[in-house]
């Protein structure tokens, strides 16, 4: 983030200077574009080496700056009947056939100066003796004074002094600024634009690695929610699996004990069964000896005797009678015990394979418990690094916006300055044109009068380069 923003304060800063460089003046050479040997103003074919010498630059070279090179008189020609048919200005034109390279004198003997103003601008060298033509022998010093004591050089000053060899001074604050070198600005700041579109596609991105992270979030928070509502539900399972073991044991050790009972009601109602078993079979013995005695009984003894013996044998057969009845009913709750054993052991058979199927999916469930949880660690970690990624990314979402906000807030004072300054322009460029035509028309007066005007012209040469 950190080197995203200094670039970005680079290019924004870069950006800035290069449009406070740009004055459009209005581009009457436009109409020339398709002219073949029209290579362009002179300000746009130069640039600077240094942007400490543009005022000594503009200064030196004054209104030569906006003399467009052609490549002959031919061409020059063409251009100026383009001119008369679709604009109402006057252009000067360098034919490169007609101009040659100047030669340049010694540097003087002494200190102050910084070199010759030609050789302070780069250019094709295809176009050097238009350049030199421009620029002639001006040399470029550190100061007024320094100017002021080199009365053999045409000077000019890093503040825009201009000191001709005729001796006339020109000063004073410039009110026109010129494209040297726009060709280059225009192609950096073109370069830089595209390195702005870059640097949008990369806050774009980062805004869908952004976006890419909620929604990872958003499903990973999802995952863990319905994760922990299921391990939840697993807990609850387990608790009443827990439950209902605890109950089935609770059911078998009751089944267990009440076996245990019926085993013993069973004895006992066996060791009750014995003796009456005893018993009856003693009866019925008893009653055969009757039956046998009652046979002899008829034969030798009285009614009265035969009716005791009916009473006794009707008291045996009832007393045979009722311990039938309750042998009876001994061996029916000795059937329903047998049958309750058999129900409570196969109850306890059922409860113990229900047990074991518990036991199983306890163990499952314990099994899918520490899946889970380990899932649900997983899950939290990747939350963590999502959320860690995410706050990074919205971090540097607020840095970009931020910085965002302040490019388009300085580029619109910038725009607004821009705006101004080619009102401005256009106005200097109209009473340059209005003053030129003046002095045009002066100097023809002039050349009618047969004055020679060398001193005149170059006053207006002056006034010109202001």
């Amino acid at each position: 983030m950190t080197e995203t923003k200094k670039e970005i304060e680079q290019i924004i800063s870069e950006k800035a200077r290069i449009e406070s460089q740009l004055r459009y003046n209005d581009d009457d050479t436009y109409i020339f574009q398709n002219i073949k040997g029209v290579y362009g103003k002179v300000e746009d074919l130069i640039s600077l080496k240094d942007e400490e010498y543009k005022t000594a630059i503009e200064a030196a070279a004054g209104a030569r700056l906006s003399y467009v090179v052609v490549e002959s008189e031919e061409v020059a020609k063409t251009c100026i009947e383009l001119l008369k048919k679709n604009s109402d200005k006057r252009v000067s034109f360098i034919p490169l056939n007609r101009i040659k390279t100047q030669s340049l004198p010694p540097y003087p003997r002494q200190r102050g100066y910084i070199d010759f103003a030609l050789k302070l601008v780069d250019y094709d060298k295809a176009l050097e003796p238009a350049i030199s033509f421009v620029f002639g022998d001006t040399l470029v010093v550190e100061s007024f004074d320094v100017a002021k004591s080199l009365q053999n050089y045409r000077c000019v000053t890093l503040e825009g002094e201009v000191f001709e060899k005729t001796g006339v001074i020109t000063g004073g604050k410039a009110k026109q600024h010129s494209n040297i070198g726009k060709k280059a600005l225009l192609e950096k700041l073109e370069s830089l634009n595209e390195k702005y579109n870059l640097l949008k596609e990369k806050e774009q991105q980062l805004d869908q690695n952004i976006s890419k992270a909620k929604s990872t979030l958003i499903e990973k928070e999802g995952i863990i929610a319905i994760n922990t509502k299921y391990i939840k539900d697993l807990e609850n399972q387990k608790k009443d699996t827990l439950l209902q073991k605890s109950n089935i044991l609770e059911r078998i050790k009751s089944g267990e004990e009440y076996i245990e009972h019926l085993e013993n009601k069973k004895k006992e109602l066996l060791e009750m069964l014995e003796p009456l078993k005893e018993e009856i079979k003693y009866i019925e013995e008893k009653l055969t000896n009757l039956e046998l005695r009652k046979k002899d009984i008829l034969s030798y003894y009285t009614s009265k005797e035969i009716k005791e013996l009916k009473d006794s044998i009707e008291y045996y057969k009832k007393l045979h009678l009722d311990k039938t009845k309750e042998l009876n009913t001994v061996e029916l709750k000795k059937n329903d015990i047998s049958k309750n054993i058999e129900y409570v052991k196969s109850s306890i058979d059922q409860k113990k394979q229900e047990l074991i199927g518990a036991h199983s999916q306890i163990k499952s469930l314990e099994q899918e418990l520490t899946s889970l949880e380990l899932e649900l660690k997983s899950t939290e970690e990747e939350l963590k690094e999502s959320n860690a990624m995410f706050y990074k990314l919205y971090e540097e979402k607020e840095l970009l916006e931020k910085e965002q906000k302040n490019l388009q807030s300085e580029l619109g004072g910038l725009k607004l300055e821009h705006e101004r300054l080619l009102e401005e322009i256009g106005s200097l460029s109209n009473d340059i044109t209005r003053i030129q035509t003046k002095i045009e028309s002066i100097n023809e007066a002039l050349k009618e009068k047969e004055y020679d005007g060398t001193i005149y012209e170059e006053q207006n040469q002056s006034r010109l380069q202001n």
